[in-house]
Parts: C-alpha cells; sequence; structure tokens
C-alpha cells in the first residue's frame, strides 16, 4: 500500500513540475536565422518587440478583420526595404507617411514583419 501511495505521489508531483514548465515556457514569437549570434538575436528580439507595438499602434487599425484578429499582410523580402513598404498600397501613401511613422519606427515594423514566427 505504502508503496503505491509513493508512486502516486511522484507520478503526481512530476506531472505538476511537468505542468509548470509548459505553461511558464514563452512562446517563441520570433524566428532568427540559427546563424545569428545570441547577443545579436537579443538586440534583434528588442527590434521586432518595440516593431510589433508599433504595428499594433499604426498599422492594426487598417488590417483588422472586424472580429479583433490582426491580419498581418504577407511581405517579401523587396517590399521590406525602406520606402517600399510605403508604396506598396495606396492607403500607405497617407496612412504611414514620414510625419505619422518616422524611418526609424518603420524599420523596427519592418523587423517586426520579417522575424515574426508565422
Amino acid at each position: 500500500m505504502k508503496l503505491i501511495y509513493k508512486i502516486t505521489l511522484l507520478s503526481i508531483c512530476i506531472s505538476s513540475f511537468l505542468f509548470r514548465c509548459a505553461i511558464l515556457q514563452p512562446k517563441e514569437k520570433f524566428i532568427f536565422p540559427k546563424e545569428m549570434l545570441p547577443h545579436v538575436q537579443k538586440d534583434y528580439l528588442s527590434m521586432c518587440k518595440k516593431g510589433e507595438i508599433l504595428y499594433k499602434v499604426n498599422c492594426a487599425k487598417c488590417h483588422n478583420t472586424g472580429r479583433r484578429k490582426t491580419e498581418i499582410p504577407e511581405f517579401n523580402n523587396d517590399q521590406l526595404i525602406g520606402y517600399t513598404l510605403r508604396t506598396t498600397n495606396r492607403e500607405h501613401e497617407n496612412s504611414i507617411q514620414d510625419s505619422v511613422v518616422t524611418e526609424e519606427e518603420l524599420v523596427l515594423i519592418m523587423h517586426f514583419l520579417n522575424y515574426r514566427k508565422k
């Protein structure tokens, strides 16, 4: 009887530990190239997080399905270069002008779009 009690208690402890690890494990939101050095990944992660916030503030209001789900368009690498993003859509020419979204902010948004987990 004591052996069954110990095995049951041990299995509950192991299950609890695994459950906590699964919950506390942060979900990857961004994917970086394997060749990217860890300290560079850390810097890019910071830029991507800022870009995500900027995207939500400046872009998500137009890229929304109406069900509180943000639709993030797929851009190819050529479209994610400088002013190209501003002119891929006629609406962008008015909505993401330099006076609304600076070039630095646009670069952060492009980092977010480029490295986000799809």
